[in-house]
């Protein structure tokens, strides 16, 4: 996994919060649980209205776990011993350079620079057991 720049610790949606900034409505917010320190704010004064205001909080929210996740799937699945079905098709290699680019983006990191993080990472996992 990539060392975390983003704010540590548990994120929450919170909302409605009834708190406007510079004269907008600024219904949901996102903050670190353990700390109540704020991330964001979703702001309620766009198309969707406080619906989407608290849909983008809680998807905000969840962005450090779902990094998590992909990064280990892209870790498992890009590995070179595993062997998924369709690891080595068109969509097999779609799908990986999808993972990659997400976590590129994410983490505001080269896709190359990503890839060649987690090839790395698979090869001195071999070195270190002698294979």
């Amino acid at each position: 996994m990539t060392k975390a720049a983003f704010t540590q610790g548990t994120w929450m949606a919170s909302g409605p919060t009834g708190q406007t900034m510079q004269g907008y409505s600024q219904p949901w917010a996102v903050v670190v649980q353990e700390k109540a320190t704020l991330v964001c704010g979703c702001f309620g004064d766009t198309s969707g209205g406080i619906e989407a205001a608290e849909a983008n909080a809680k998807l905000i929210a969840a962005a450090p776990e779902l990094l998590a996740a992909l990064e280990t799937a892209y870790e498992t699945l890009g590995a070179n011993n595993h062997h998924w079905v369709g690891r080595n098709t068109s969509l097999g290699q779609e799908l990986l350079s999808a993972m990659c680019y997400a976590i590129s983006q994410a983490t505001g990191r080269d896709a190359q620079d990503v890839q060649d993080d987690y090839c790395n990472r698979y090869l001195l996992t071999r070195n270190v057991r002698g294979e």
